[in-house]
């Protein structure tokens, strides 16, 4: 029984060690995620607008800086009522990714909707996870998900994913 306790508790402990994403979250550290992720978004695709050469995945760019810009003010109220302070900038990570398309001289489109796939499997993960919470954010989630699912399916489209 202790060993089964145990074996257990690493397994939730891996758990959440690994998938973090797919792991229910309070409020407040799922509407942060989630403005890091718009504020993620809304800066990949202004640069999306700026270097892309296909019209499509400019159109593609246009519509990440349109849908999460208006999303994150929803995220904003949100936050604003749950009386937190809202993160500014978006994850290093997604800093990081933003840094290296930057750089990208040739086969920009190709790395910038890979970008987008990747970054729209983890938000659909999270934000599926949150729908199920208890509170404001669940809601946030749920009116949220369709929408990061279709972001994702274009991107894969365009792709060939």
């Amino acid at each position: 029984m202790v060993i089964a306790k145990w074996f257990g508790g690493i397994w939730l402990g891996l758990l959440f060690a690994i998938g973090p994403a797919w792991a229910e979250m309070s409020d407040r550290e799922f509407m942060a995620a989630a403005i890091q992720i718009n504020l993620a978004e809304i800066e990949l695709g202004k640069l999306g607008q700026e270097k892309a050469q296909d019209q499509a995945v400019r159109a593609y760019a246009e519509k990440m800086v349109a849908d999460h810009t208006k999303a994150n003010e929803q995220a904003l109220a949100l936050a604003q009522q749950l009386d937190m302070k809202a993160p500014a900038e978006p994850r290093e990570k997604d800093q990081a990714e933003y840094k290296k398309l930057q750089d990208i001289t040739s086969g920009f489109d190709k790395a910038f909707m890979n970008v987008m796939i990747k970054g729209h499997q983890e938000a659909v993960n999270l934000f599926d996870a949150q729908t199920n919470a208890k509170g404001p954010s669940a809601k946030f989630a749920r009116n949220l998900l369709p929408e990061l699912q279709h972001h994702l399916a274009e991107a894969q489209a365009w792709s060939g994913s």
